[in-house]
């Protein structure tokens, strides 16, 4: 249980500092695609979204 909570606060640290840095390099906002079924996201800032997944 310790291990899962670890992992936990491991996946949304990175989450949280992948957002900031998106948000850093642009100041029109950020895009997030995240799966809920298995633990995998993407983020793209605005500026370099196209519409498509990647």
């Amino acid at each position: 249980m310790v291990a899962a909570s670890a992992l936990d606060v491991a996946y949304y640290n990175t989450f949280a500092n992948n957002l900031s840095y998106q948000n850093s390099l642009s100041k029109c906002g950020t895009v997030i695609d995240i799966n809920k079924f298995y633990f995998h996201y993407q983020i793209w800032n605005q500026a370099n979204y196209n519409g498509k997944k990647m």
